[in-house]
């Protein structure tokens, strides 16, 4: 601005005016979900009717009626068309959401902007069941295209839903680097949870499933083979979460070393037929009265020698069940352990208590018992701790694979 006061003073001045954006839900929706604006315009075309002309029936509408009804859709339509181009106007800033609070070309109130963040990193279980255990390469990325053809979700909505896990994933893989990397541990106190949520401002829910999706896929862990197919995305939720929490740490997408060495030293000491032995015995006389009390059968010859021959088969598998549970959490940081983590349960835990014929509150039992048995022994030093935590994460793990791969209930 040119000086005219005289003293040698110039002015600027700059003026900013801003307006919220108005995002329409439906419109916003449907692009998440890959689809067009034509398909937008048609899925608000109801409401749109009968917000103009109430319960009319479309054959009756009168000439103006009419015209007054073409004019509507076509200004439906350019809404629509409108709203898709803002929405990928806004993708750079979904890519990097806390790139939103240093922007004033896109205004939005704060709780509207959170729930659009939320459905942008929202996922069709479908989608995120096929990517896990797998690596984020572009022939994956085709796979899941070919997997779309024939359901409900679009191919360029499985796209996004690819490009998103694969941002989040990196994002973290990149965090975890410079930690280990960094002479000094400042800053290692950050979970890898909280590294989802304040990067990518998420919610605490939608955070959580990322981080054991990423925990699978990080560590490539078989979710297909031996019948694993059946597990569906929310089961194994919460099987990545159970091995998570017990057995892994919640600041690296690695399984805990110390935990594996306590497990290493834990089998070194049942490989003592006295340690096993003694174990064993313990387990056994706790079991027999909880299977014993739990057969409703009023018969009381029956009952005996059904216990009998349960404890018998038991008696053959137990072993086998203890070394399969010593091996799978001594073996959690050898890559090849670590894939087959749900296999080696599947077949050397969950296969022979299947052929020693046990429901599933029976397996839960046994498993309680030897929980029981672990706390109320004296400490074993450098492995007692991890041991109560084995058992208990084949436990849980039990709950949700058992019936699912056996067909046995409680």
């Amino acid at each position: 601005m040119e000086d005219t006061t005289g003293y040698g003073i110039e002015s600027i001045m700059e003026c900013c005016v801003t307006e919220s954006i108005v995002s329409d839900e439906v419109s916003f929706n449907m692009w998440v979900d890959g689809r067009t604006p034509q398909e937008a315009e048609q899925a608000k075309r109801r409401a749109l009717f009968q917000f103009l002309f109430g319960d009319t029936p479309p054959a009756q509408l009168r000439d103006a009626q009419k015209r007054t009804w073409a004019t509507a859709q076509k200004l439906s339509i350019q809404e629509c068309i409108d709203q898709f181009q803002i929405y990928e106007w806004m993708l750079p800033y979904f890519y990097e959401p806390k790139s939103f609070e240093k922007q004033m070309t896109f205004v939005l109130d704060e709780k509207v902007l959170e729930g659009m963040i939320e459905r942008f990193y929202s996922f069709d279980e479908i989608v995120m069941r096929e990517l896990l255990g797998k690596v984020t390469s572009k022939a994956v990325r085709r796979d899941l295209e070919d997997m779309t053809e024939g359901s409900s979700v679009a191919v360029k909505s499985a796209r996004r839903q690819f490009d998103n896990m694969k941002r989040v994933m990196t994002h973290v893989q990149q965090e975890l680097a410079a930690k280990s990397n960094a002479s000094t541990r400042t800053g290692s106190s950050i979970t890898v949870l909280e590294m989802i949520i304040e990067h990518f401002l998420l919610p605490l829910e939608l955070a959580s499933q990322y981080q054991h999706v990423i925990f699978m896929s990080t560590n490539k862990i078989e979710t297909f083979k031996n019948r694993l197919s059946i597990i569906d995305f929310k089961e194994w939720n919460s099987l990545a979460g159970v091995i998570m929490a017990l057995w892994g740490s919640e600041y690296s997408l690695e399984f805990d070393v110390q935990f594996t060495e306590q497990m290493r030293n834990a089998k070194e000491s049942f490989s003592m037929r006295e340690t096993m032995s003694d174990y064993k015995k313990q387990v056994f006389t706790q079991l027999k009265g909880l299977i014993a009390d739990s057969d409703p059968s009023p018969n009381t010859a029956g009952r005996e020698q059904a216990l009998r021959t349960k404890m018998a088969a038991l008696d053959r598998s137990f072993n086998g069940i203890v070394k399969g549970m010593l091996q799978i959490g001594s073996a959690l940081q050898e890559w090849r352990e670590v894939r087959d983590i749900f296999i080696d349960v599947q077949e050397k835990i969950l296969d022979p208590c299947d052929k020693a014929d046990l429901s599933l509150e029976q397996v839960i039992m046994l498993l309680g018992a030897m929980d029981k048995v672990s706390r109320g022994r004296p400490k074993q030093p450098g492995w007692g701790t991890a041991w109560i935590k084995c058992v208990e994460g084949i436990k849980m793990v039990t709950i949700t694979m058992y019936p699912k791969l056996f067909g046995r209930h409680a």
